[in-house]
């Protein structure tokens, strides 16, 4: 699967994501999923986020925001949206999996 949205906002995340050869869980839209109505299309990534070593390395600023949703039940995401494009670059929650790969650290990627 490639990147079907073109976001420039998250394009240097998703861009690292690929290089690090990160597997691409799913892309969904709001036909796929009703729950996330406000966004045209996201990606979900096999992987956990480093929230604001990412943000400070690649300038991910306005429009961008964080998402974060968590369930005890059914896991969840933690990522990022772009309220410009309405497109989001989720990883797994690391609630949710702790051995997830974790991308955005400064030293080489760990499992954690």
């Amino acid at each position: 699967m490639t990147a079907a949205k073109n976001c420039p906002h998250l394009a240097p995340l998703e861009q690292e994501l690929t290089q690090q050869g990160v597997k691409l869980l799913r892309r969904a839209s709001p036909q796929l999923e009703p729950s996330w109505p406000q966004y045209a299309e996201w990606a979900c990534y096999d992987c956990t986020f480093d929230v604001p070593a990412l943000s400070a390395r690649l300038s991910l600023s306005e429009p961008v925001k964080v998402w974060n949703e968590f369930d005890y039940h059914f896991g969840g995401e933690l990522g990022f949206t772009c309220e410009h494009c309405r497109y989001g670059v989720m990883g797994v929650h690391p609630e949710a999996r702790e051995h997830a790969l974790k991308i955005g650290q400064r030293a080489a990627p760990m499992f954690r």
